[in-house]
């Protein structure tokens, strides 16, 4: 979680104000809310837990692992795959784009055991 947001959990209507902050800041600049519309497909902000940046080596790409506590999930340009799953032919191990950051070596060992196990 970022620094000094620990609290925006528990404050479900500063959420609400700042998504319909943001897309009326977007619609009266741009004309239109679909830079929002795809960053809420792409980053899943209704789903819980730690995002991480991921990269699909073989398909040079970046993906979305999210781990929320007991379970880890992975998207590619929006869409959830599983760990058995391909995309393009290509099996889906990856690595951290940021592998310094907390949690993030962990979660990806977790997601690349589970892709050579095809769980």
């Amino acid at each position: 979680m970022v620094k000094g947001c620990q609290n925006l959990q528990a404050q479900p209507t500063f959420l609400a104000e700042l998504e319909k902050g943001v897309r009326d800041y977007e619609r009266d600049i741009c004309g239109t809310d679909e830079c929002w519309e795809w960053a809420a497909r792409e980053f899943r902000f209704d789903l819980p837990g730690e995002r991480y940046a991921v990269a699909l080596p073989s398909l040079g790409y970046l993906a979305l692992l999210i781990h929320d506590g007991g379970r880890l999930r992975f998207f590619f340009e929006g869409r959830e795959y599983t760990p058995g799953e391909n995309i393009r032919g290509y099996g889906l191990e990856v690595f951290a784009a940021k592998p310094s950051r907390t949690g993030a070596a962990d979660a990806v060992g977790r997601w690349n055991e589970m892709v050579r196990a095809k769980v």
